[in-house]
C-alpha cells in the first residue's frame, strides 16, 4: 500500500514537472539564456524594462502554485499519518 501511494507522488510529481517545463518553454523562459548568462557580471542596474510591475491581484500563478504544495503537502502527510494510526490501532 505504501508503495504504490509514494509511486503516486513520484508519478504526479513527474507530471507537474513536465508540465512546468513545457509552460516554460511556451512562455519563452528559455529564449535568451546567452544574454541570461552575462548579467551578474555587467554591474548595471536593472532598467525600467527589466522591472516588474506590482499589481493589486495575485496572479493566476500563484494561486496554482499554492495548490500544488498544498496537494504535495497532503500525499507526503497521508503515508505517515496512516503509519501512526496502524501503530496505535496494534
Amino acid at each position: 500500500m505504501y508503495s504504490s501511494l509514494w509511486a503516486l507522488l513520484v508519478f504526479i510529481s513527474l507530471v507537474i514537472s513536465v508540465a512546468a517545463f513545457f509552460w516554460g518553454l511556451s512562455a519563452g523562459q528559455f529564449s535568451n539564456a546567452e544574454r541570461a548568462r552575462f548579467l551578474p557580471f555587467t554591474g548595471q542596474e536593472p532598467g525600467p524594462e527589466t522591472t516588474v510591475e506590482t499589481e493589486s491581484r495575485l496572479p493566476l500563478e500563484i494561486y496554482i502554485l499554492g495548490a500544488i504544495v498544498m496537494t504535495g503537502m497532503l500525499i507526503f502527510t497521508a503515508p505517515v499519518i496512516l503509519s501512526f494510526y496502524h501503530f496505535l490501532a496494534r
